[in-house]
């Protein structure tokens, strides 16, 4: 056993010094995870290259193959009006095609990366890498999976957003 030097106790975050419930202290672990994440993503994925982090996620899913919106929105679990916007910018940057499914209806689309979006999601990769490097330095790639699985496990099914 080893003690604990009482000038530099472990840390402990607010709520484990409160001895709040689990819930409330999984909610403040991952507010605090996301805020500090999101904050730093979207600073580099802006500086690198003019996006925010949403839109960088929707090139992300896009990279693996095509997509028609609602089944993006649902895998995204954004409402079909902000995927449309989404998309709308994406599209004007030149980064995403819509093609309409059948020629001269724009109801029913599929959305592609176009070359230029393939080459920023591909730079957006490594700005996402490089920030979250230091959150995962101190854990195995093993752990690393385990967290990803766990937090998907606790994840509700896609599906859009009401």
């Amino acid at each position: 056993m080893t003690d604990i030097d009482p000038a530099h106790p472990p840390a402990q975050s607010p709520t484990q010094l409160l001895r709040l419930p689990l819930s409330i202290q999984l909610l403040e672990a991952l507010w605090l995870l996301w805020q500090s994440l999101a904050s730093e993503g979207e600073a580099a994925l802006q500086h690198d290259l003019k996006l925010d982090l949403r839109s960088f996620i929707v090139l992300s899913h896009l990279q693996e193959h095509a997509y028609q919106p609602a089944e993006l929105a649902g895998q995204l679990m954004l409402k079909r009006y902000e995927m449309s916007r989404l998309l709308g910018s994406l599209e004007q940057k030149g980064l995403i095609m819509r093609t309409a499914s059948t020629p001269g209806d724009r109801r029913r689309v599929t959305v592609t990366l176009t070359p230029s979006g393939r080459q920023a999601w591909q730079t957006g990769l490594q700005t996402a890498e490089q920030v979250t490097r230091q959150y995962l330095a101190h854990l195995t790639p093993s752990e690393v999976q385990a967290l990803i699985g766990s937090l998907h496990a606790i994840t509700p099914p896609t599906g859009e957003c009401s």
